[in-house]
């Protein structure tokens, strides 16, 4: 999926497959994931990327909602959240975990205006949470993922400095060095963040030199990321 049709066809398909069987993880997952890649590579405005994200938070809580224990932990808070019943799901729903992470802070950096991040800072707390229940059950998930995105949680913080948030996008390029969403996330969310164009220019250098089927992660996201990736370049 590299044009907003084709992501548009293939969250149609993974709809009907999710319809067709409520109960199958991996689709819902992969539904999830699909909204990420709309919004971030082929929304037409800014409300139309923060309902997507939104989108794909909503299918990654429903993909861990299908532990039936998960669902009882969440009710049982008034108030519950993913943090709150993240400690009864069992390795399996990692990939469910690392997309609503993902999207969350996606979703917190890209949608909210600075204002609303300050308030809002709860969500990085989330985040973390649902990371170190990753780290637990699931170490080394994703060749370095969960690393990226402790990175993009520290990074994207109000009040972030570089020097103390490179080390861990740093160890999760080290961790998985063809992984593009490593890759993109330290560029963009470290590098570009703040400022340092040559950094930012090499990770994305790398990431044109990766073929998306044949590294690891989720294919259309990664081809996303290289299209994105391509068209950044075409404008510096």
């Amino acid at each position: 999926a590299v044009t907003r049709d084709q992501i548009q066809r293939l969250i149609e398909s993974l709809k009907y497959v999710v319809g067709a069987e409520p109960d199958n993880l991996d689709a819902n997952v992969r539904l999830a994931q699909a909204w990420i890649v709309k919004g971030m590579g082929h929304s037409r405005d800014s409300g139309e990327k923060g309902d997507s994200l939104r989108r794909a938070i909503t299918l990654s809580e429903r993909a861990m909602a299908l532990d039936p224990a998960f669902v009882v932990a969440v009710r049982a808070i008034p108030g519950g959240k993913v943090p709150d019943a993240i400690g009864t799901l069992d390795a399996k729903y990692a990939p469910a975990a690392a997309t609503w992470a993902l999207a969350t802070l996606l979703y917190y950096e890209e949608s909210l205006s600075e204002v609303l991040k300050i308030t809002n800072r709860q969500v990085i707390d989330d985040v973390a949470v649902v990371l170190n229940w990753m780290d637990r059950v699931a170490p080394g998930y994703g060749d370095g993922m969960t690393l990226a995105l402790r990175g993009m949680a520290a990074a994207v913080s109000p009040g972030a400095q570089m020097v103390n948030v490179s080390d861990m996008f740093d160890a999760a390029v080290v961790a998985g060095p063809k992984s593009m969403v490593n890759l993109w996330l330290r560029g963009v969310y470290l590098y570009r963040n703040f400022g340092d164009r040559v950094s930012e220019g090499a990770d994305f250098k790398a990431i044109r030199d990766l073929k998306p089927e044949e590294v690891p992660g989720f294919v259309p996201l990664n081809r996303m990321i290289r299209l994105s990736v391509e068209r950044t370049s075409r404008w510096n």
